[in-house]
């Protein structure tokens, strides 16, 4: 600390936990100095279990279990739908907040899925699909009101059975987000940071992979997220990190398009169709 002599006054600081020792000196008059107090507001961080200087990076490895249900619709009747029990759908993903002001985040799951639907003449079909993956990336910044703005960018491959003439279809869409996120501390053993968010697409778009690769242009897409993060203490900068999350999406259909399909030119549509994800969890939280 810089200390500054004025003359006929010294002003000499000295640090105390959580104050200020101001000592004012007269030098025609020896005496103990005068002490003042001034309160210094202390900040507390769960992360290190102490008043400290809060450290620049909180990240989260984590692997995660998908529980997903799809469904495409005509008006109110379902076409057909994707699901997945949980363990069918398992990965990973890693989410870092830099200064507690510009977050990203990555994930990626795979594994299988079940499909109820039907042929394209109208038989009932039922089958197990493998291949199936979701891909997430997301960025953006969050504001010291708790405020989250960011952009991200999603890929869902539907995966295909065994069944003869089964074919892969991707969606994949950009979309702007905009949340809400709160930090609750749980005294000295963690906290608890629930978030929830709106997205809404930029663009979006569905590729049929069949004998030719066939592009359909979604309508919007709206997207809704709630996650109820928990991360508990390990040591002085790593903590248990669990959580619960539950993601919507809205998806518009396609316009009716004309294809080549095995040498038979055919109208073509994607139908409007919603996407109701649950995911589970578990990894460490690091503060560097």
């Amino acid at each position: 600390m810089v200390k500054k002599a004025l003359f006929p006054l010294f002003l000499v600081s000295l640090p105390l936990i959580g104050a200020e020792v101001v000592g004012v000196y007269s030098p025609s008059h020896l005496r103990k100095p005068v002490v003042q107090k001034r309160v210094i507001q202390k900040r507390y961080y769960p992360s290190l279990s102490r008043y400290s200087t809060a450290p620049q990076w909180k990240t989260d490895f984590y692997f995660l279990l998908v529980k997903e249900d799809y469904r495409e619709y005509q008006g109110s009747n379902v076409l057909d739908r994707d699901y997945s029990d949980w363990g069918d759908l398992k990965g990973f993903g890693v989410r870092g907040l830099w200064n507690n002001l510009v977050y990203g985040k990555l994930e990626y799951a795979y594994g299988d899925s079940h499909y109820v639907g039907a042929t394209w003449s109208g038989e009932p079909l039922e089958n197990d699909q493998t291949g199936t993956w979701i891909f997430n990336i997301e960025g953006g910044v969050k504001l010291q009101n708790g405020i989250l703005l960011g952009i991200g960018y999603r890929v869902w491959n539907r995966g295909k059975s065994n069944y003869i003439g089964d074919y892969d279809e991707v969606y994949s869409w950009s979309y702007l987000q905009m949340g809400y996120k709160l930090n609750i501390p749980l005294g000295n053993k963690g906290e608890f940071d629930p978030e929830i968010s709106y997205q809404y697409s930029l663009s979006s778009q569905m590729k049929a992979y069949m004998d030719t690769t066939i592009t359909f242009d979604l309508g919007n897409v709206n997207g809704y997220r709630v996650e109820l993060p928990f991360s508990f203490n390990l040591s002085q900068n790593l903590y248990l990190y669990l959580f619960y999350r539950y993601q919507y999406w809205d998806v518009g259909g396609s316009r009716v398009i004309t294809a080549t399909v095995n040498g038979k030119s055919v109208q073509l549509y994607e139908p409007p169709s919603t996407t109701s994800n649950h995911y589970l969890g578990v990894g460490i939280r690091a503060y560097f």
